[in-house]
């Protein structure tokens, strides 16, 4: 079970909190999970070695709290823009060169996100079926592809227009269907 920041973690001060998610972010970003360091990340957050077991149980839960906060700023970032999620995702996607996260993301859809299926812990669970029954199953799958069209943007930078190809026809094809 991840266990995520420590409460004493959560309550830094911002100024704190953004050094050592910084230098999460500059380990997580240049060295997959299996090869990242306490103690280069405590080197550079310059805090001591058992202030960051402290704020986290272990690598992984640093991790887990870093890819929560940088998956937050990005729905923030996203959220109160106009048009459809797939418009949305879209003008997204071609941004990716632009955005502060992509090196992080690109590790973790490339790398990390095989080494944390060993945790069994599924961080967006809305990405699991709804029930048959409810009347939101095309939400559900808009919101899947738009997920995976991004994940794939990640993964495959140079298939972007390729991908978003695929999101128009896909979204098309379901707005007719159902």
């Amino acid at each position: 079970m991840i266990k995520m920041a420590s409460k004493t973690f959560k309550t830094l001060k911002p100024a704190k909190k953004k050094v050592i998610l910084t230098a999460l972010y500059h380990e997580f970003s240049q060295y997959p999970l299996s090869e990242a360091q306490v103690a280069r990340i405590v080197a550079e957050a310059k805090i001591s070695r058992g202030s960051f077991y402290v704020y986290f149980t272990d690598l992984t839960d640093a991790y887990y709290s870093l890819f929560n906060y940088v998956i937050h700023d990005i729905h923030q970032g996203v959220k109160d823009k106009a048009g459809s999620p797939v418009e949305q995702t879209i003008r997204y996607i071609r941004r990716l060169h632009d955005n502060p996260y992509t090196p992080l993301l690109q590790m973790h859809y490339r790398v990390n996100e095989s080494i944390l299926a060993e945790y069994d812990a599924c961080p967006a669970e809305n990405l699991l079926p709804p029930d048959p029954k409810e009347d939101v199953i095309h939400d559900w799958l808009i919101e899947h592809l738009t997920h995976e069209a991004l994940i794939n943007s990640f993964r495959y930078p140079k298939q972007v227009e390729n991908i978003i190809d695929t999101l128009i026809a896909s979204s098309n094809y379901l707005n007719h269907q159902l």
